[in-house]
């Protein structure tokens, strides 16, 4: 919350406070990325099972004969493609993973 309110005032703020003052854009969006990073340590972390794995659709072969796109635990796991890298680690913590097209 306090993350997203920042960046949508802040954020243009800071970009004209330092066109006014002829500070260097790079130099204010450094100090943006500084700024998100300490608020991304200091918020709660969110256990495994509350996260959400996407991947995109052209990860899997394009020969590949398996539909993914509604279950991609479909997936058979002959290692061709880096689908079956993705479901091991979803099992493995318990975390849920989507395709999308």
């Amino acid at each position: 919350m306090v993350r997203g309110l920042f960046f949508k005032l802040g954020y243009p703020l800071l970009l004209i406070f330092g066109w006014v003052f002829r500070i260097r854009k790079d130099k204010v969006q450094r100090f943006l990325i500084d700024v998100n990073n300490r608020l991304v340590r200091r918020s709660k972390r969110s256990p495994a099972k509350r996260l959400l794995l996407l991947l995109p659709h052209c990860l899997q072969r394009s020969e590949c004969n398996i539909k993914i796109t509604f279950n991609i635990f479909n997936c058979e796991g002959c290692g061709k493609c880096e689908i079956k890298d993705f479901v091991e680690i979803a099992k493995a913590h318990g975390q849920d993973l989507f395709i999308a097209t």
